[in-house]
């Protein structure tokens, strides 16, 4: 069911107040001066950051790509909505240590 026409609620940057431009330069910067550990997916854990994302906005709100989008008309989302809040409630590190757990031991 369609709520009308959407528009852009702003770029990745513009919501998060991240320096980093896109969903997948965060998931590289999460892990600091050493990088990301070989072999590691970092397009995967970007998907699943986006969908942790998009499952704790409410419902005609996505993150697609490195925009967010919404209804035009926001008198259908709760009162109390705050883009900024709820990308910051989903918690990076627990989808990234998934994917470190999967890696082979190394020797």
């Amino acid at each position: 069911m369609s709520r009308g026409p959407s528009t852009s609620y702003g770029t990745w940057p513009d919501v998060t107040r991240f320096d980093d431009l896109t969903v997948e330069q965060t998931v590289v910067e999460a892990f600091g001066s050493d990088g990301p550990y070989e072999g590691l997916d970092i397009g995967l854990i970007a998907t699943e950051y986006r969908d942790a994302i998009n499952a704790a906005l409410p419902d005609g709100v996505v993150v697609a790509g490195n925009e967010f989008y919404g209804p035009y008309d926001r008198s259908g989302l709760p009162v109390d909505f705050n883009l900024e809040w709820a990308v910051a409630s989903v918690e990076l590190w627990p989808i990234i240590m998934r994917h470190v757990d999967e890696l082979p031991e190394t020797e």
